[in-house]
């Protein structure tokens, strides 16, 4: 099955989740280097831009949160590896989530104008 045939909301789903993946895979390489280089001088701004980075990508842990804690999963602020480890599995499966939601939408809607433009539906 190649990548055209896919529907959109599968698309949109692997796209989200492939860019959070790639930017948080970097953000934590980036931190790991910062820590046995620390920046000096005017190189002081990557590691706040690389934490802010990772932070702004992490916003719907935070909406998950709630939910977490009823199940008595308390992962924020991550304090150890497994929690770091679960907060950015649970933020990967956010980004799909919403990557799916984007596509679905994005296909419902070129789909109603392919039928206002009197082209019959693309078949997925």
């Amino acid at each position: 099955m190649h990548w055209k045939s896919w529907p959109y909301w599968a698309k949109g789903a692997i796209l989200f989740a492939g860019i959070y993946a790639i930017i948080a895979a970097f953000s934590i390489i980036g931190q790991m280097w910062m820590r046995l280089h620390p920046p000096t001088g005017s190189f002081q701004f990557l590691e706040w831009f690389n934490i802010g980075l990772l932070a702004w990508l992490s916003i719907p842990l935070f909406v998950w949160k709630p939910v977490l804690v009823l199940f008595g999963l308390d992962i924020v602020p991550a304090i150890n590896n497994t929690d770091l480890a679960f907060a950015l599995i649970i933020v990967l499966i956010s980004w799909f989530l919403i990557g799916a939601i984007v596509g679905s939408l994005y296909g419902k809607l070129k789909d109603r104008r392919q039928v206002k433009s009197g082209f019959p539906p693309a078949r997925e």
